[in-house]
């Protein structure tokens, strides 16, 4: 529909133009004929005189007054062969004033302004007259008009010596009223006869009204074009007007001439007849031509009335068409029109929901703000308590870390006691187990002396008894059966007291063991249970109570023990297995020093049981400071700063939604 429409107002378009061009020809075909009407088609021009015609767009020269003061290069007038210092003489036709009299400025600003709205005003293209010659004089009798109408009569009437004559002017009637004195009074009659012929030459030539011209106004730019030529005819009308006061005029100069020529002498009447006579056959000749003239210019106007009225049967023509196409135009505009009103209803009805939405959103959205307002103060007043109470929190965390100062000074004071004591315990336990080792390597070799003479007793006792046995027969072989049972019991119980007494009773018996495989057995028993012993005391964890003065087993064991665990960890032989004995060696050194200084503090705790809670309190609050600096640095959702960030960006979130709403809704 829309290119439809779009197609329809083109094609006007470009009927309009069509008509408004023809509309112009027709124009300028009728002010062609007008002007012909009063010059004659056939007069050549004015000597000098330049008819130039102007398209749309900027003319291309300046005037000062009438005269050409400038001309433009690239200007029409330029293209046209304008030159500086012509005279405009006509537009479109029309005279231009003739100049105003000297210092009648009021006149020459008149004239200004009538020749630059006529030259804005003018219709395109138009045609211009220019004159190369210098202005007609002013106060020439019979003024633009009247040279127009005797430019062709002039030529066939004789110029009066008194009275010289500007150009282009054709003062017919004056110069036979200047020499008309001696006109006798039988002559008044026949003048009144022929200025009486006269009359029709100049009538008014028949009018074209509005309607005629342009129709009844429905062709648009036709009626337009028609106005132009009625406007041209009434111009013409005025010209005629205008004519016919000259003739009233020159008749009442011929009443006056009558009166003047009774009272002339007898002796000018014969010669002022004669010339009478000659311009009257000049004046006859001269309504002879201008009669023809003025048929022909009927003939023309007629066929001119005649091409208007086809002009305005085509713009009738045209005006149904355009009537046709506009009411194509105006029932798709209503149906447009219908649609567009259900749409704005609709719309209507869109943006008043919108608006109730989008008041209930403002609405919502201050409550909203209300409540997060009053959380918010709720939020700061337990936020300022919450201050007070981190502050007192942070006092006491301060105290406590200055306390924790303190301890851990004093911690470090005790272990340096209780490493100095450790070294120097662990010295007295190094020196008893290397007396002990001496005393148990004496008892051994002591042992061993006594099982050898209780051995090379046993073998004096057996030959003995051999001797005897020998002596006494089988009394004698039972004796020495028993004294051989009695020695054997002798040495099984004194292996037997050796060990349950323990050493003591091992060096007292000495001298009554004769066997060193039972000491071998002894030993290893020990050996056995001082190896159960430290797997025990190893099994221990590092931190516990210390022993009891009353406790079985001594302080200077239990440093023997850590010596020993520290100085062959459980895992030299498979570094030693995997690196070899020189990285094992480096390894054990690397590892031994901080082991011994670690065990030694560890020990020192254990002997003093203040020191060992002061060391369990450091721990605490050491743990305390860390859990506190984990609280402050993770984020709480619960926390009274963090539930009030959350309520303002849902309050802002809520307000963008809202504003969003309410502008969709305006547009």
């Amino acid at each position: 529909m829309d290119s439809w429409l779009k197609g329809v107002v083109e094609g006007a378009s470009n009927l309009g133009d069509h008509v408004q061009r023809h509309a112009s020809k027709l124009g300028q075909n009728a002010s062609i004929l007008a002007e012909g009407m009063l010059t004659g088609m056939d007069a050549p021009p004015a000597e000098g005189s330049r008819e130039l015609v102007f398209e749309a767009g900027p003319l291309g020269f300046t005037l000062e007054g009438i005269l050409v003061a400038s001309v433009d290069p690239d200007g029409q007038a330029a293209k046209q062969g304008v030159r500086v210092g012509w005279q405009l003489k006509a537009v479109a036709g029309y005279e231009v004033p003739a100049p105003a009299a000297p210092g009648d400025e009021a006149g020459e600003r008149r004239n200004r302004a009538t020749v630059k709205k006529w030259l804005k005003e003018m219709p395109r293209p138009g045609r211009l007259t220019f004159l190369d010659a210098e202005p007609p004089l002013a106060g020439a009798p019979g003024g633009s008009a009247a040279a127009e109408v005797g430019g062709a009569a002039s030529p066939a009437v004789p110029r009066s010596a008194e009275a010289p004559l500007a150009d282009g002017e054709a003062p017919a009637a004056t110069g036979a009223a200047e020499e008309a004195a001696e006109i006798s009074p039988e002559d008044s009659s026949l003048l009144e006869e022929i200025m009486a012929t006269a009359t029709p030459l100049v009538q008014p030539t028949p009018s074209i009204d509005a309607s005629e011209a342009g129709g009844d106004g429905a062709g648009g730019e036709p009626a337009a074009g028609g106005e132009s030529e009625t406007v041209q005819i009434r111009v013409l009308r005025d010209q005629v007007s205008s004519l016919e006061g000259e003739l009233e005029t020159a008749r009442a100069e011929c009443h006056e001439l009558r009166h003047l020529a009774a009272e002339q002498d007898d002796q000018s009447v014969g010669a002022a007849q004669s010339r009478l006579e000659v311009k009257v056959r000049g004046l006859q000749e001269q309504l002879a031509t201008a009669q023809s003239e003025g048929e022909a210019a009927r003939r023309r106007v007629s066929d001119l009335q005649a091409q208007l009225a086809a002009a305005n049967a085509r713009c009738e023509e045209l005006r149904l068409a355009v009537g046709l196409d506009e009411e194509h135009v105006r029932e798709a505009f209503e149906g447009r029109e219908r649609v567009l009103e259900d749409e704005v209803a609709r719309l209507r009805k869109a943006l008043s929901a919108t608006e109730s939405e989008s008041q209930a959103a403002r609405e919502a959205a201050a409550r909203s703000l209300a409540e997060a307002e009053a959380h918010v103060s709720e939020l700061q007043a337990r936020a300022g308590e919450r201050q007070t109470e981190l502050r007192d929190l942070s006092a006491r965390a301060t105290a406590a870390e200055g306390r924790a100062d303190d301890a851990s000074r004093e911690l470090f004071r005790a272990q340096d006691a209780h490493a100095a004591e450790l070294s120097r315990l662990r010295g007295a336990s190094e020196e008893a187990l290397r007396a002990a080792r001496q005393e148990l390597e004496e008892s051994r070799k002591a042992a061993a002396k006594e099982l050898e003479e209780a051995r090379r007793e046993l073998e004096e006792a057996r030959r003995t008894s051999a001797e005897r046995g020998t002596k006494a027969g089988q009394q004698g072989e039972c004796e020495e059966g028993e004294a051989e049972e009695e020695a054997d019991d002798g040495v099984f119980g004194m292996l037997d007291e050796m060990v349950v007494t323990g050493q003591a009773s091992e060096a007292q018996g000495s001298e009554g063991a004769d066997d060193v495989s039972v000491l071998h057995e002894r030993i290893s028993f020990l050996e056995t249970r001082c190896g159960a012993l430290q797997k025990k005391l190893n099994a221990r964890p590092i931190v516990f109570q210390a022993p009891k003065a009353s406790s079985s087993c001594a302080p200077g064991q239990l440093e023997e023990g850590l010596g020993s665990e520290a100085g062959q960890p459980s895992w030299v032989p498979l570094v030693r297995g995997l690196l070899g004995a020189r990285a094992a060696s480096v390894a054990v050194f690397l590892y031994g020093a901080p082991d011994r200084k670690l065990r030694s503090f560890t020990q020192r705790l254990l002997r003093h049981n203040a020191w060992l809670w002061v060391f369990y309190a450091h721990l605490l609050v050491l743990y305390a400071v860390a859990a506190s600096c984990y609280a402050q640095t993770a984020s709480d959702p619960s926390g009274p700063v963090d539930s009030l960030n959350v309520r303002v960006h849902e309050a802002a979130a809520a307000a963008a939604a809202a504003s969003t709403a309410g502008a969709a809704a305006g547009a």
